[in-house]
């Protein structure tokens, strides 16, 4: 979703951001900001997720349908060994 705008600063030096960008920003997030001669970007930083919010992503998932089972991992660990062994 890329907008174009055109923000003017304040008197304090703020920037004044149109009611729909400040719509899409919340309290907390934060940004990395560059700045060259005539540039300033802002860039968005991704926060981590705790390992609960993982697991429950994961547990949400459900088991995997194409998972091998115990059985099939043993015999390609075994097929495994076995052409190392002829090498």
């Amino acid at each position: 979703m890329a907008q174009t705008k055109v923000v003017s600063i304040t008197r304090d030096r703020q920037f004044a951001f149109p009611p729909e960008i400040l719509a899409t920003l919340n309290p907390g997030d934060e940004y990395l900001v560059w700045q060259t001669e005539d540039t300033i970007l802002l860039k968005k930083i991704a926060q981590p997720i705790s390992l609960d919010t993982l697991l429950e992503r994961v547990e949400a998932l459900g088991p995997d349908p194409d998972q091998p089972s115990e059985a099939e991992i043993c015999q390609i660990v075994k097929d495994i060994r076995h052409e190392r062994a002829k090498s």
